[in-house]
C-alpha cells in the first residue's frame, strides 16, 4: 500500500512537472512575442516620439519662461504690482456682491 502511495505521488509530480513545464515555456514564447511587438512598436513610433519630446520640452520651457515673466514682472515693478493688487480687490469684491445676492 506504501509503495502504491509513492508510486502515484511520484507520478502525479511527475504529471505536474509536464503540465508546469509546458506552460512555462508558453509563457516564455509568449513573452519572446511581447518583446518583439514592443521593439516593432518603438521602432516605428522612434521618429515621432522625438518630436514629441521636443515639443514637450518646448511648451515646459515656454509655459516657465511666460509664467516667470508674468509673476516676475508683477513682484518687481510696483505700478505693475499696485495695478494687479487694484485688479484683484474689485474682482473679489464683485465676486462677494453677487455670491451675496
Amino acid at each position: 500500500m506504501r509503495n502504491l502511495s509513492i508510486l502515484i505521488f511520484h507520478a502525479l509530480l511527475v504529471l505536474f512537472s509536464i503540465v508546469g513545464f509546458n506552460s512555462a515555456a508558453e509563457n516564455e514564447k509568449m513573452m519572446c512575442k511581447e518583446r518583439e511587438r514592443r521593439a516593432l512598436l518603438k521602432n516605428e513610433n522612434d521618429e515621432s516620439s522625438i518630436f514629441l519630446e521636443a515639443l514637450y520640452m518646448s511648451m515646459g520651457i515656454g509655459f516657465f519662461t511666460g509664467f516667470v515673466g508674468l509673476v516676475g514682472s508683477i513682484l518687481l515693478l510696483p505700478s505693475w504690482r499696485e495695478t494687479y493688487s487694484k485688479f484683484l480687490n474689485t474682482l473679489i469684491l464683485k465676486v462677494l456682491k453677487w455670491w451675496k445676492q
